[in-house]
């Protein structure tokens, strides 16, 4: 067991607006010292119109699941999920989320609170 994020999708698409506070929200994370890694853990993140797939640093023990949103799709009646085991890349998943759920695109929930004074810096940026 560990600390989850979950999402159910209320509408499928996402667009460039979405896009762009995403990558403020990563740029910013990662000017407060939070490295964000592509879906592995390694490398970079993938921030566009077709998907937003990332990770921690697994380099450094702090990445646990994806966190992936696939444009255009949505699993239906299924809850979406992402472990994050409370590591430090928990901040750019919650802020993602809740600027997707402001959106209209999603509704979030989590096991608890987790990092969220982090994601309300992370979101002041975006």
């Amino acid at each position: 067991m560990g600390f989850t994020r979950y999402w159910k999708r209320v509408k499928e698409d996402y667009d460039d607006e979405i896009l762009t506070k995403v990558k403020r929200i990563v740029g910013a994370a990662e000017e407060e010292g939070i490295k964000v890694c592509g879906w592995d853990g390694y490398g970079e993140p993938r921030i566009d119109l077709t998907e937003i797939s990332l990770n921690g640093d697994a380099e450094r023990g702090l990445s646990c699941e994806t966190f992936y949103i696939e444009n255009g799709k949505s699993y239906g009646i299924y809850r979406e999920c992402c472990k994050t085991q409370r590591q430090p890349y928990d901040a750019v998943v919650n802020a993602i989320l809740q600027v997707m759920e402001d959106a209209g695109i999603l509704e979030a929930e989590s096991d608890g609170e987790c990092m969220e004074e982090e994601a309300k810096t992370l979101l002041g940026r975006a």
